[in-house]
């Protein structure tokens, strides 16, 4: 069996290489969280403790999977919250303070 190994934004996929099961705990945890908090992505260790793994690898893994997939797309090595979702629309949340009408 060969795998074709392909470069994306700087990681190295190499087709599906998770279950799907967990790529499917993985991508659960990943919409709820980030549909809680206003778009605002989780850490590898939130998704690790909110999918019910106990690897940080299979987080990793499971990442590279749905980025393959088309699903999102990660930032740079090292970035933290660097997980942004294909095909979402991002809102700055509403300032409390704010006033609408011009300076008083």
């Amino acid at each position: 069996m060969k795998l074709q190994v392909t470069q994306k934004l700087g990681h190295k996929v190499a087709g599906h290489t998770t279950r799907p099961e967990t790529r499917e705990a993985v991508w659960a945890f990943m919409k709820s969280y980030m549909q809680t908090s206003q778009g605002r992505p989780p850490t590898t260790r939130e998704i690790r403790a909110g999918a019910g793994l106990r690897s940080l690898s299979t987080v990793h893994l499971a990442l590279a999977d749905l980025e393959y997939d088309g699903l999102i797309r990660r930032g740079e090595f090292g970035t933290t919250r660097g997980i942004r979702i294909v095909g979402a629309t991002y809102r700055l949340p509403e300032e409390a303070g704010e006033k609408s009408g011009g300076n008083e």
